[in-house]
């Protein structure tokens, strides 16, 4: 039943699925084994995670505008 009405892609093709399996580890070992402290803050500061879910919006993404006070 899944495998008919789901349609999976290969990360290497896809960069959006990139982005969402770096967020996914980040947050699993934030909560899970108490790691990537600092990575999960910067997700959390920078408005991608928000009270602990994932908002992630793609075709809107400006890395630029999101991250002007991260690039030197």
């Amino acid at each position: 039943m899944i495998y008919e009405n789901l349609r999976f892609l290969e990360s290497h093709n896809n960069f959006e699925i990139r982005i969402a399996d770096i967020i996914g580890i980040i947050y699993n070992r934030y909560f899970n084994k108490n790691e990537l402290s600092s990575e999960f803050n910067l997700l959390s500061k920078i408005g991608i995670i928000n009270d602990h879910h994932i908002e992630l919006i793609l075709n809107d993404f400006d890395e630029e505008k999101t991250f002007k006070e991260f690039i030197s």
